[in-house]
């Protein structure tokens, strides 16, 4: 039995935390005032666990603990709660908003009640809220942004540089795909050369990976984008993704009318490894990333730049999922925005090529707006870093930082975070974002003109 409280060195906690290792790590709690740094990668890695799993949290305990998951998960949750009042967080001057949402899902998963415990994680809960509102109304700013920001260019300038491009790969989860339509138009006004187009169908294997990850989410996802064709997010702004495709005259709803209209070879693979075959025989300079699934790191390899993904969130401080909730949680509104990276073998950790901040959240009514309007701005953030590493303007970056990775986020917690959006929006109503909508027009005209 192990007297030590390091953690194992594994992404995701997979065994019981040995009785001794849970002695020492309520014995360093106990004693003292701040969390050990020891102490807090147990926290962070309970933290990942729990919200990795999230509604599944309590299946995925059994399957991995069985007899024992009960214990377990209600030690996990008693742990969390002790550690959130030792470690708030500097800006909002709370518990870590990430660490709540982990404790919320742990308690939803055991089915003993302990009144103590509960009455803790209430306290945590409310004191949570009423920093969050504080500094909504406050509107503090702390801005941590990595790599160059993306600035609109002139069309003379795109031509050159994509002129220098020899092969080009696109990625699209579905047919009627707002943000792959826009990236294929705005290759074609630039005449980057597509040399071929990977579409992703709907297999039965896809639906059930999507189900058990989006639940009755995906749905309203299927609703919106396959049967309407219209953005993720049904609130209604300037800034979307549909609103690009109109003013880039994109010809039809449909992108293999548009690859067949332009003589481009495309393929549907029900998984993204079947496409090996296609994309080894282009010689693939770049890949753009419109979304599809898990990238292949067979697939990577195959071309001699990489494969760009745009990420909507700031690599490398906020990974993964949810990352448009995530610096709100924290206090770090002005940490909203994208990141285009070269993929690698893990999620969200390959070279930093460009970023582009949202700014000021206060103009927007909830985070489905908020996506909405970076969802508008990823195409050009897409095709524009493809330019630039061709072209030599641009260069991937390694980052330098771990970041965290988030997961799923607790539904009270994302209620209490849209609530917080909308206090924002009323107590610094400005209306539309200005600087948005002009950056949003001079990209598209730096393309259409």
């Amino acid at each position: 039995m192990s007297n030590s409280i390091t953690a194992p060195n594994d992404g995701i906690l997979l065994s019981p935390v040995p009785i001794m290792t849970k002695r020492l790590l309520e014995k360093s709690i106990d004693k003292n005032d701040q969390l050990t740094p020891d102490t807090l990668i147990w926290v962070e890695k309970i933290r990942r666990f729990a919200s990795y799993n999230g509604r599944h949290l309590r299946k995925r305990a059994d399957e991995r603990f069985g007899s024992q998951s009960p214990d377990e998960l209600f030690w996990m949750f008693r742990f969390l709660v002790s550690s959130m009042s030792k470690h708030p967080t500097k800006l909002l001057n709370s518990v870590d908003g990430a660490t709540l949402s982990a404790a919320l899902y742990l308690k939803d998963s055991i089915s003993s009640q302990n009144i103590e415990l509960q009455k803790k994680l209430k306290e945590c809960l409310n004191n949570y809220l009423y920093c969050l509102e504080i500094h909504s109304i406050n509107n503090l700013k702390s801005t941590e942004i990595d790599g160059p920001q993306f600035q609109p260019l002139n069309k003379k300038l795109l031509l050159e540089e994509s002129s220098t491009a020899k092969s080009i790969i696109i990625f699209s989860p579905n047919p009627y795909s707002l943000y792959s339509r826009s990236v294929l138009r705005l290759c074609q006004l630039i005449n980057m050369p597509i040399s071929g187009i990977v579409l992703r169908s709907m297999s039965f294997s896809r639906f059930k990976s999507e189900w058990n990850r989006d639940g009755t989410r995906l749905v309203r996802k299927i609703w919106r984008k396959l049967i309407l064709k219209e953005d993720e997010y049904k609130e209604r702004s300037n800034l979307n993704v549909k609103t690009v495709v109109e003013k880039l005259n994109t010809p039809t709803n449909d992108i293999r009318s548009m690859a067949k209209a332009m003589k481009i070879p495309c393929i549907s693979v029900p998984e993204l490894i079947d496409s090996i075959k296609f994309i080894d025989h282009r010689d693939p300079q770049i890949g753009l990333f419109t979304g599809g699934g898990i990238m292949p790191q067979e697939i990577v390899n195959l071309f001699s730049i990489g494969v760009i993904n745009v990420h909507m969130g700031h690599l490398p401080r906020y990974k993964g999922m949810d990352v448009a909730h995530a610096p709100i949680m924290e206090g770090k509104d002005e940490n909203i925005g994208l990141t285009s990276h070269l993929m690698d073998k893990s999620i969200d950790t390959g070279p930093i090529i460009q970023n582009l901040n949202l700014g000021y959240i206060s103009s927007f009514n909830g985070i489905g707006e908020i996506r909405n309007a970076l969802s508008c701005f990823m195409p050009f953030v897409s095709v524009d870093s493809a330019c630039g590493l061709v072209g030599g303007r641009l260069v991937a970056q390694p980052q330098q930082t771990p970041g965290r990775m988030h997961y799923y986020i607790h539904p009270k917690l994302k209620k209490l975070v849209e609530s917080s959006v909308a206090k924002r929006q009323k107590h610094n109503d400005s209306g539309a974002n200005d600087y948005l909508n002009l950056l949003l027009q001079e990209s598209i005209n730096s393309y259409m003109s």
